[in-house]
């Protein structure tokens, strides 16, 4: 296939934003600025690969490690980068909730008996030590003052990668770094399942034998993990179709023409994207998560519907009437949908034959009263972030099983009323409301980048809702990932309109001798 270049720019430049005061640390001439930009944006995904590749990074070294280079790359990047102004209230958010958890965490790790009652056991625990002990309301207050680094971990990665990716384009290509990663990881994946099946990563599988978890330990959140890589390949290849120019593609190849080497370049694009999607779809059936594969699929429609309905490219043969231009819309969304029905329906028999043979059978419904009796015991102190274990165990119902001990409440809500408190519902909603309207925000303002934000409320969505039956959130390298995910899509949807920009940096002329 013969391709002539393009010699017309189409895309114009906008100006450069306006940031706030960075550190006047480098030399003026931008040349250092540049390499250490490009040191601390390697830095960043090393040190995310590092972390998923231990198991997701549950394990405690991990998490010091990660959150001590995460905090390096931060500092790096804001001296070289400075910070956007269009996301200073996007970070100032994120700051402002990782100092809520904090202090909810000191409330309840340090005796405050005139603010916050101590819990009750440690009376008790009283009678049978000699040494006094204070009482507070943690049952485990080291092990919640660590837990506090695993969950500030995410909202690092989060500001980084608002600070490094502060354009459309640098934004653009983290989404397809996202994009070459998962499909990396989930060919590895598959290769490991299918030639190794007893091993997981470097050690041997000792869970979850007959199902794929990638890098993980739990199947549920390796379906998560693939289910927003999914999403991002969906978009990234809806994108990339629609902006080919099909006529003239059909006119040059049937003319035996050279094509145009913008439309040669989106459709290797797109073929990368379309064959990446299908490993990583395979990826997540072979994962056999009822919960994951369901919430993948709800978030897949709004996911098509959004795209369709709401299309972010502009008509190339005039403006068609409203009705014309629904029914087209609404035809293609029919069509997707359909497609993606056969292919959840021809593929994900596992999924669905597992799903017939337990039904409504699982374990997370027979422990849900014990949860919410422990809530209502312990509201509106909670019990503390990493308590949860040592508290429960009072309520476990004996018909639940006495083979296990259950550390995690498989619902990170309820987990989150438990363990925080009343805390929890700000800490939550605020994020979620913030984020939710920041997409919305990139639909309504971002015309020519609408997918930014349809890809954002999907992908919420998802998460939301697999939370609901487990704990994918609580798992650090997936809530490392997720954090990774948003900071682009919220650096798009916030970023200001400029009239036919690409999203690119115009670096404003420099004066002469």
């Amino acid at each position: 296939m013969s391709v002539r270049k393009n010699h017309v720019n189409l895309d114009a430049e906008p100006m450069q934003e306006t940031r706030w005061p960075r550190l006047r640390l480098l030399s003026p001439d931008g040349g250092w600025k540049i390499l250490l930009r490009q040191m601390a944006t390697i830095f960043f995904w090393v040190v995310l690969l590092l972390a998923l590749l231990d198991y997701g990074a549950v394990g405690a070294e991990t998490i010091v490690v990660s959150v001590s280079f995460a905090t390096l790359t931060l500092v790096l990047s804001l001296a070289v980068c400075g910070m956007p102004q269009y996301t200073r209230g996007a970070v100032t958010t994120a700051c402002l909730i990782i100092l809520g958890m904090a202090l909810v965490v000191y409330l309840q790790t340090t005796p405050h008996p005139s603010i916050i009652d101590p819990h009750p056991a440690w009376k008790t625990a009283k009678l049978f030590t000699a040494s006094p002990m204070d009482a507070v309301t943690s049952l485990a207050p080291a092990d919640d003052r660590f837990a506090l680094l695993a969950a500030t971990l995410p909202f690092l990665f989060f500001i980084t990668g608002l600070v490094l990716f502060d354009t459309d384009e640098r934004a653009l290509n983290a989404l397809r770094m996202i994009a070459l990663v998962g499909v990396v990881l989930a060919v590895l994946s598959l290769l490991q399942f299918l030639l190794m099946p007893g091993t997981l990563l470097f050690d041997k599988k000792l869970f979850y034998k007959d199902s794929l978890t990638g890098m993980f330990v739990n199947r549920n959140t390796a379906a998560t993990f693939f289910g927003i890589l999914l999403l991002t390949l969906v978009a990234l290849t809806w994108r990339s179709l629609r902006r080919l120019d099909w006529t003239r593609v059909w006119i040059l190849t049937n003319s035996n023409m050279p094509l145009h080497i913008d439309d040669y370049m989106r459709l290797k694009k797109s073929a990368f994207f379309v064959l990446g999607a299908g490993v990583i779809f395979v990826a997540l059936l072979l994962t056999q998560s009822r919960g994951g594969v369901g919430a993948s699929f709800g978030g897949l429609l709004l996911l098509i519907l959004l795209m369709a309905l709401k299309d972010d490219m502009r008509p190339r043969t005039g403006p068609p009437t409203v009705r014309r231009q629904w029914l087209r819309r609404s035809l293609v969304a029919l069509v997707a949908i359909v497609v993606m029905l056969g292919a959840f329906g021809l593929f994900s028999g596992q999924v669905l034959l597992r799903a017939a043979i337990l039904g409504g059978e699982d374990g997370r419904f027979c422990v849900m009263p014990g949860i919410l009796a422990l809530i209502g015991d312990n509201m509106p102190r909670g019990i503390g972030l990493a308590s949860f274990a040592q508290a429960y165990a009072p309520y476990h119902n004996p018909e639940c099983g006495i083979d296990a001990v259950l550390v995690k409440a498989h619902n990170v809500y309820l987990e989150g009323l438990a363990t925080l408190g009343i805390a929890f519902i700000p800490l939550i909603a605020v994020p979620v409301v913030g984020l939710a309207g920041i997409f919305v925000r990139g639909i309504l303002k971002r015309k020519r980048y609408r997918f930014a934000g349809h890809l954002g409320l999907a992908t919420l969505l998802l998460v939301l809702l697999h939370s609901v039956l487990d704990f994918s959130l609580q798992i650090p390298g997936f809530a490392m990932m997720f954090a990774v995910l948003l900071a682009p899509l919220v650096t798009i949807c916030l970023r200001p309109n400029a009239t036919g920009t690409s999203g690119k940096t115009r670096r404003r002329p420099q004066p002469g001798p």
